[in-house]
């Protein structure tokens, strides 16, 4: 979910637990998973933009476990199951699975068949793209204690409305931070064909951002007012 916000009680950081072990441990082999399949459907290890990636990947996945220390229990959260999650986004998060898996062979297939080239200046023009995407990731997980996997209400947790960090700018800054790396990998990978897939999943995080939205409006204490003090939803300026 990406509005949430601060912890209920001011003060109190909470410890690690085992659903934030849990999450901690999926992330990692998801990390694995990705780049393996990525070298895997390449059908080489001397894929240079393949590694550089990876390197970004394990860098937002240490930068990331810092969270520990400051909110862990934002950790926690993701690493909770999805029980109360609003059925229309069950949907849009079994499509986004769905579609993201094609994505990352199907980038690797190109690169091992030599279908798109892409020129060297926008491989390195996608790089800090790419890494701020990781870097927005870091501050929504930092200031958003109750990013959960999926969107509901956690009215269990004494939630609330977000307002800092990121949530200054834009309601929805996970979601800005997950489009504009579906926006940047292919051009990182070096694969036209990949942003079939990755066009699909901006699509469905703008039909997400919306559909949570009208959701937090409706059922979140003060996210009215807050939508009034901070207007746009995904794009400062645009919407």
């Amino acid at each position: 979910m990406s509005n949430s916000t601060n912890p209920p009680m001011q003060g109190t950081r909470g410890q690690l637990d085992s659903d934030g072990i849990r999450r901690i441990i999926i992330v990692v082999l998801q990390t694995i998973i990705v780049a393996g399949i990525i070298f895997l459907a390449a059908g080489r290890l001397a894929y240079v933009w393949g590694w550089v990636y990876l390197g970004i990947s394990l860098f937002g996945l240490l930068l990331n476990l810092t969270v520990m220390r400051s909110n862990p229990e934002v950790i926690n959260e993701r690493g909770r199951g999805t029980k109360g999650q609003k059925d229309w986004d069950k949907t849009l998060t079994s499509l986004l699975l769905l579609v993201g898996i094609v994505a990352f062979p199907l980038a690797g297939l190109d690169v091992r068949f030599g279908w798109s080239s892409v020129p060297l200046w926008l491989h390195l023009l996608s790089i800090p793209f790419v890494l701020f995407s990781t870097w927005i990731i870091f501050l929504v997980m930092k200031h958003n204690t109750y990013l959960a996997q999926g969107v509901r209400i956690q009215e269990e947790r004494g939630h609330q409305v977000a307002t800092g960090g990121p949530y200054k700018y834009i309601r929805h800054p996970m979601y800005l931070a997950m489009s504009l790396s579906w926006a940047t990998t292919p051009l990182l990978l070096g694969s036209w064909w990949m942003y079939i897939p990755s066009g699909l999943c901006i699509i469905l995080f703008v039909v997400r951002t919306a559909l949570e939205d009208q959701t937090l409006q409706a059922e979140l204490p003060g996210y009215k007012a807050y939508a009034q003090q901070t207007r746009y939803r995904l794009l400062p300026g645009i919407w």
